[in-house]
């Protein structure tokens, strides 16, 4: 490594630190990492030092919950399905600026795949 350890954050944050360098850095300090998932995710970290330390984190959201859409979209699209067009809906739901699930802006067929099921007929 090109620096001691007293620029460690400086050589981090630096872009032109390339990642393998990184990760030789991150391999001098950690002995290894234990990961135990309950409610909450908990990182044992041994160093290379003997020194450990106890990080508790929030579990992740599923990809299911992570890209569940808006409700109040689904909600107001049910409504405009009513009077417009499954394009005209993705239009008007993009300016009033309604992503799907991904962060991604609507499409017509977009449209068509998050309307609500309804006793009625087709449209």
């Amino acid at each position: 490594m090109p620096a001691p350890a007293t620029n460690f954050l400086q050589l981090w944050n630096n872009p032109g630190t390339a990642d393998r360098e990184r990760k030789r850095m991150v391999r001098l300090l950690i002995e290894d990492v234990t990961v135990r998932k309950g409610e909450q995710v908990q990182l044992d970290v041994r160093f290379r030092g003997g020194k450990s330390k106890t990080l508790m984190l929030p579990r992740p959201l599923s990809y299911c919950e992570s890209h569940k859409q808006n409700l109040a979209m689904v909600a107001e699209l049910d409504h405009l399905l009513d009077d417009y067009k499954y394009a005209d809906v993705a239009r008007i739901l993009n300016e009033k600026g309604f992503k799907t699930g991904d962060d991604l802006p609507l499409t017509s067929p977009a449209s068509a795949t998050f309307e609500q099921p309804r006793t009625q007929e087709s449209r």
